[in-house]
């Protein structure tokens, strides 16, 4: 999070925006997504369920950890996802109903986390064709 490319040999997937959860919220996510910039709306789901929001900076000029510079505050924060060929990638895309080139889909279904007046959890991607256990 915070950057908008890559280093060394990886390559760009995609780049976005960081969110997850309202920090006011009890429930929804505890990770931060890399949200694409190019979402794919799905169908509308409840206000009550776990929303995602843009994460924003909260790091002010007199606060700046020793070693970085700009002024942070109340801005954006950025994302990439990146990988390295002939390794083993794994990633969950939110906010997306199709792969990006020369990526191939494995699994489908709806990004949840728990109810806005529950404890956070993390996000889960949940089989659109869920079953219960028997």
């Amino acid at each position: 999070m915070g950057g908008k490319g890559c280093s060394g040999s990886a390559e760009l997937v995609y780049t976005g925006q960081a969110g997850g959860n309202l920090y006011n919220h009890n429930g929804g996510g505890v990770n931060y997504l890399c949200l694409p910039n190019d979402p794919e709306n799905g169908e509308h789901q409840s206000y009550s369920n776990a929303q995602l929001y843009g994460a924003e900076y909260e790091i002010y000029a007199h606060s700046n950890p020793r070693g970085m510079s700009g002024i942070l505050e109340n801005r954006e924060v950025p994302c990439a996802v990146c990988r390295r060929r002939r390794r083993s990638s794994v990633i969950t895309i939110p906010g997306r109903k199709t792969c990006y080139k020369d990526w191939n889909a494995e699994y489908n279904g709806f990004l949840m986390a728990a109810h806005n007046n529950y404890k956070r959890t993390d996000y889960a991607c949940v089989d659109v064709n869920a079953e219960p256990f028997e």
